[in-house]
Order: structure tokens, then sequence, then C-alpha cells
């Protein structure tokens, strides 16, 4: 076996020589590697020497037949991926590269794509999905690649930032979420971070919900929380961020924090009037029982004092039996009884009120 037929047989790609007929009219098979067996499911002695059209006759449906006939004439190479019908339920896919040899015969590279293929049609639907989804939903979602760089933003996202999508392209999310003031800065660490993400998967930022205060298109300050988590498309790292406005529930929360601190002052200037005003009716209260308690006691002092008084009056009668000595002590009680009768009627006084 020549070095060529040993390059063919080891390529893990199909390929296929063929030798044109009338001037490109048709091709005839001249070389088949096992690859293209196996690809196409036919054994090379099968095909030596018959026409493409025969072996295939499907090819000119295909444009591949075409591709055949200006590849042959023109000598460029051409690339061309194209559907294999195997029966009317089932197809696949190949990717074809035509080139013209050195000596005139033409030579198909193929590779068998359907499984690619249908990865990427179940992508295309996922996609399709993520974004009917996110286009719903009242939370901003951003697809970000391995660098950060911004490949789908929903109409949430416009409505908090104030950017269209059309304006966010090409740019980086972190740049729209760290300050200018503080980018500069932080700029280098954030390369470094995403440099490790698009190899793990991984970092510091995923897999955490924290808050952040950006700057929308006009200049204003919105609160946000972030949560940022990662997921594998087209067999590169990707990053989905989910973005909710706080803006209202942070300035609820201070409002509410403000009147619950006035409230509290309140109750607590409240409690200690009401304690004061409380600790008074306990006085009055008080007060009045002593008036109470110092009328009855005047009153009840009054008739024994009265006694006393008539008794010195009845003895002032009797004066010659008593001498100078009973009349000086007569006086005496008299002035303790005045004198016990005017304390009772300032007692009183005072209690009155």
């Amino acid at each position: 076996m020549d070095q060529y037929s040993q390059f063919i047989s080891a390529m893990p790609n199909g390929v296929a020589v063929y030798e044109a007929v009338n001037d490109g009219e048709d091709f005839v098979f001249v070389d088949f590697n096992p690859a293209a067996e196996k690809i196409d499911n036919i054994s090379k002695a099968s095909i030596l020497g018959k026409r493409v059209t025969s072996v295939f006759p499907g090819v000119k449906k295909l444009g591949l037949f075409e591709v055949f006939q200006r590849v042959y004439k023109t000598g460029k190479p051409e690339h061309l991926p194209i559907t294999i019908y195997k029966d009317d339920r089932q197809s696949g896919w190949r990717e074809n590269w035509v080139i013209k040899l050195p000596n005139g015969n033409l030579a198909a590279i193929y590779n068998d794509i359907t499984e690619q293929k249908k990865i990427e049609e179940q992508l295309k639907n996922s996609e399709k999905q993520f974004r009917l989804i996110s286009n719903a939903v009242g939370e901003a979602i951003v697809l970000v690649d391995n660098k950060g760089i911004i490949k789908f933003w929903n109409p949430a996202a416009k409505h908090i930032f104030g950017y269209s999508a059309k304006e966010v392209k090409g740019r980086t999310l972190h740049e729209l979420l760290v300050p200018d003031a503080l980018y500069e800065n932080v700029k280098q660490d954030i390369i470094k971070g995403f440099a490790y993400f698009a190899k793990s998967g991984n970092g510091n930022l995923f897999k955490n919900h924290f808050e952040v205060t950006l700057i929308t298109k006009k200049g204003e300050e919105r609160q946000v929380e972030l949560a940022i988590s990662p997921i594998r498309l087209y067999e590169k790292w990707h990053a989905v961020s989910v973005i909710i406005d706080i803006t209202e529930k942070k300035q609820t929360e201070q409002l509410s924090k403000k009147y619950a601190d006035k409230l509290e002052k309140t109750v607590k200037l409240k409690t200690n009037e009401l304690k004061a005003a409380n600790e008074n009716i306990l006085k009055m209260e008080r007060w009045a029982a002593i008036g109470e308690l110092a009328g009855m006691v005047g009153h009840d002092l009054r008739n024994p004092l009265a006694g006393i008084k008539n008794a010195t009056y009845v003895l002032r009668k009797k004066q010659d039996l008593l001498g100078e000595f009973g009349a000086c002590m007569l006086d005496t009680i008299d002035q303790a009884v005045e004198h016990a009768d005017d304390i009772i009627n300032d007692l009183l006084d005072y209690s009155r009120e």
C-alpha cells in the first residue's frame, strides 16, 4: 500500500475519491476509505468503478453533484452541509468538503454531524423556550459568556438599566454594574475572575445572592439583588444573571424603620406621661383620702373640745370656790381649746380642696 492509500485509510473523516466521466458529466468511485464505509454503511468493494448517480440516485437533489461539477471546472474547494435521507422517517446530516486533486480527480471529505445537529436543534429549542420565559418574567435576566460579554438581555433588564438590547451588545455586565469610579480599580480582578470561570465554570460570584447599587442610563441609582449561576452552552461556560430591582422595597424598609423609630419614641414619651399622670392620680387619691380623714378627725375632735369648753364655762360660775389659781388654770384650758380649734380649722381649710 503506497503512502497515499495509507493516509486515506488512516483518516478519521470519510474520504471518497472520484474520477470524472465525459468531462464532468458524471463521476466514478476510485477510492473509499474505512471511515466512509462506516458513515455510509456501504463497502468499498461494492462501489468502486460505479458512477455516483447510480450509487446515490438522489445526489443531484442534494446540491452536492453541482458542487462536484463546479469544483471540477474551477478547481476551487467548496464546503457544503447537506441532509441525507435514509428513508421517509429518518435523516442524517453530512458536512462535506470537496477538493480537486493534482491528478484531476475529486475528493469528498465528510463527517457525520447528525448528533451535533440534534444537539444544536435541542439548544435552539431550549434557547427559544428560554427567551419566551425570560421575556415574560418581571425580573431582569441576562446571559453572558465566559468573558462577561452580554449575549441575551430581556425587556425587564431594559426597564431596570434603561439600556436596550442593541445598546448593550458587545458590552460586559460588570461594566454596567460596577460604578465608573471603581471600575478601573477592579477591572483586572474581574478579568482574572472570568478567566478562571472560563476554565472551571466556578468562581466567587456564582451561586450567591448579593445586593449592589447600579447607575441607570439616566444616572439614577437603583438597588438590585443579583444572583449568578453557571450554565454550559456550545461547549463553553456561560452565566445567567437574575437581577431584581429592590429600590422600592429598600425605600419602604427605610420609611418603615423611620416610622418605627418615631413610633417607639412617641410611645416612650406617652408612657412616661401616662406614668406621671398615674402618679399624680395616686397622689390626688391619697390627698382626697387624707382630706376625708381630716374632716372626720376634725369633726370628732370638736365634740370633746366643746365638752371641755362647756366644763370650763360651768367652773367659772363657781370661781369663788376655785380661787385665783383655779381661774388661772381655766384660762389656760380655754386658750388650749381655742388653739386646738384653730388647728382643726386650718386642717379642714387645707384638706377641703
